[in-house]
């Protein structure tokens, strides 16, 4: 456990493909103030779209700008 932020690197083969909609991400949620499941999805835009397991609070990262 650390303050500190975590950069993470994710490599894939060429043609590989994940079906986000089966993902679930453990992450930080700041209504419930700790981590939780969240459902994810990919918008449109290329962003993650993170939906908490628990309280439904959502929220979006990356993407086009």
């Amino acid at each position: 456990d650390s303050e500190e932020r975590v950069v993470g690197l994710a490599l894939g083969a060429p043609g590989a493909g994940h079906d986000f909609g089966d993902l679930e991400s453990i992450t930080f949620c700041r209504d419930c103030d700790e981590e939780t499941p969240h459902d994810l999805e990919i918008t449109d835009e290329g962003a993650f779209h993170f939906t908490c397991i628990e309280c439904g609070t959502e929220f979006e990262m990356g993407g086009e700008s």
